[in-house]
């Protein structure tokens, strides 16, 4: 079992050290990042059918719509998170040595910041984005750039954390016991509970992304139903724009 005293606490705690030791220990023997973006795929077209669906039955308020079927996705997405830390796991068991050795290696150490890569392409993304000056009349092309920045912002951020996230579900999801029995107030978390605390921020985020473009669709095109049919009425209008200011120019 891990110690339970450590000299700098607030940087090695016995719950940091369990969680970097499995996470080390799937970066060796598995490819979690890989799992995570099959998972983050396998989602986005468990959402893009669910759309499609919603329209099929009647549901044709785009601002609507969409945040439901990221709904359905974010479900997609948990449950395939548990699996995927069940299965883990599972392997453990074979490898109860390696992970109670990572794990004491990590106890004298200090936390590193593994998620500072990420907020430096977030920091240059945002003076980027500044930088732009916007056109009322592409108002489709910046709601789905910036909606397509943030999909690709959060799914980055789970691939790269895919380890942490995954060794953070096994530890505190009541996955196993033989390695870290935390002391608990009351009883100990479910595993649905530790994926949704996990990933809810970053859920709500992309919700309220998905609720905002398709708001600013609706605005922009009342009568459309679908992102094509948006596009298409924006690029409609910049062909009357053209066809206007070149018999401006002929006069």
């Amino acid at each position: 079992m891990i110690a339970e005293n450590c000299d700098h606490l607030q940087r090695c705690s016995r719950r940091f050290a369990v969680r970097a030791g499995i996470a080390e220990w799937m970066t060796r023997r598995g490819y979690p990042r890989l799992a995570m973006a099959g998972a983050l795929a396998l989602s986005g077209l468990a959402g893009a059918a669910a759309s499609v669906q919603l329209h099929r039955w009647g549901l044709s308020a785009m601002w609507l719509r969409y945040p439901v079927a990221f709904a359905a996705a974010y479900a997609v997405f948990v449950v395939a998170l548990g699996r995927m830390a069940l299965a883990v796991s599972r392997r453990l068991e074979r490898y109860r040595k390696q992970v109670r050795g990572a794990s004491n290696r990590h106890q004298i150490r200090s936390n590193p910041d593994d998620s500072r890569g990420f907020d430096e392409l977030v920091r240059g993304l945002e003076e980027g984005m500044r930088e732009q000056q916007a056109d009322p009349r592409a108002l489709p092309a910046y709601l789905t750039i910036l909606l397509a920045l943030t999909v690709a912002l959060v799914c980055v951020y789970f691939i790269w954390m895919a380890p942490i996230l995954l060794a953070e579900l096994i530890a505190e999801g009541a996955l196993i016991g033989w390695l870290y029995r935390p002391t608990w107030r009351g009883p100990r978390p479910h595993w649905l509970q530790v994926a949704i605390e996990q990933t809810g921020m970053p859920a709500v985020l992309v919700a309220l992304s998905f609720a905002a473009t398709g708001l600013g669709f609706q605005l922009y095109a009342p009568r459309a139903e679908t992102a094509g049919e948006v596009w298409q009425q924006m690029l409609d209008r910049a062909a009357a724009d053209r066809a206007q200011a070149m018999k401006l120019g002929r006069r």
